[in-house]
């Protein structure tokens, strides 16, 4: 155990060294030319070294606070891990136009007497609202919702174009169809579950 603690406070001596003899070489080969002094290739290198002076800062920083609390550390790489896992894996609408076509597919393949009627049902009316033009897709980065809209976007209705028509924030929970996580529809897939059963 004191082996490993050793060898990371080595690891981080170490990056330390690196990162202020780079800090030392960078400062030292920005000698510019009389005729460059004030203008403003000076001035774009100074901004670009005092950038890397405060990104030195933070990760120095960061290393030393983790080694303090390394609990918090460690909920705050979960954390950040986590959102990252579930940015990478927020579906799309094209993800749900895929799935909602693989579905009706399969539905076209059984009969008519064996179909669950909230599957079709479910599918019928995503259409229609896709025909009607007023679906709208909606990503927090690593959450997806799909909502229906009062109007289609080329409408020129004046309730269409009024912002005080639109959707309201307060209802807009009434207005999601399906949500989106770790690719996969959630609604879709819980209304197609045993779609060719039915009693």
């Amino acid at each position: 155990m004191f082996a490993r603690l050793f060898g990371i406070r080595q690891l981080t001596q170490a990056i330390k060294t690196r990162i202020n003899a780079i800090e030392t070489s960078i400062s030292n080969k920005l000698v510019f030319p009389e005729k460059y002094k004030g203008t403003i290739y000076e001035k774009w290198a100074r901004y670009w070294q005092h950038l890397g002076i405060d990104y030195k800062d933070v990760f120095v920083n960061v290393i030393k606070q983790s080694r303090e609390k390394p609990i918090l550390a460690s909920i705050y790489c979960t954390t950040g891990g986590t959102l990252y896992y579930c940015m990478k894996n927020n579906p799309s609408e094209e993800d749900f136009r895929i799935q909602l076509r693989n579905y009706n597919a399969d539905c076209v393949m059984v009969h008519d007497s064996c179909l669950k009627e909230t599957s079709t049902d479910y599918i019928k009316f995503v259409e229609k609202c896709y025909n009607q033009g007023i679906v709208r897709y909606l990503s927090l980065g690593f959450i997806s919702f799909l909502w229906l809209d009062n109007y289609d976007r080329d409408a020129s209705l004046y309730k269409a174009v009024c912002e005080y028509t639109d959707a309201q924030y307060l209802t807009f929970h009434e207005r999601v169809i399906d949500v989106g996580f770790m690719n996969k529809w959630w609604n879709l897939s819980r209304k197609m579950t045993d779609y060719d059963v039915n009693f």
